[in-house]
């Protein structure tokens, strides 16, 4: 992260962070990226998978091995067990075909 004195007219100076964070994808305009700084698991029962599509249950799984992979080697076995049954991947529904 860079800091970077940034003019403001008739007010003097302010230093904004500024980082590299990669552009968004398919977006209208141009768009930053957001980097996730903390990792914790999403509580499941607060979530009603049936309104989820593919894309953010897919989402949701890759988000919670990536807690995983992040926070487990860090735990002792008894919070690790925990940590593994809190981020549980969300089954993505089979379609059937017609």
């Amino acid at each position: 992260m860079n800091w970077v004195p940034q003019p403001l007219p008739a007010q003097g100076w302010m230093t904004r962070a500024q980082t590299e964070a990669p552009p968004v994808a398919d977006a209208e305009k141009p768009l930053n990226a957001f980097e996730t700084l903390t990792v914790a698991p999403i509580d499941t029962r607060l979530i009603d998978q049936t309104l989820l599509t593919d894309d953010e249950v897919s989402w949701f799984n890759s988000y919670h091995s990536h807690v995983r992979d992040m926070v487990a080697p860090a735990l002792d076995l008894e919070t690790r067990a925990w940590l593994f049954a809190a981020t549980a991947l969300l089954p993505i529904k089979i379609k059937k075909e017609r």
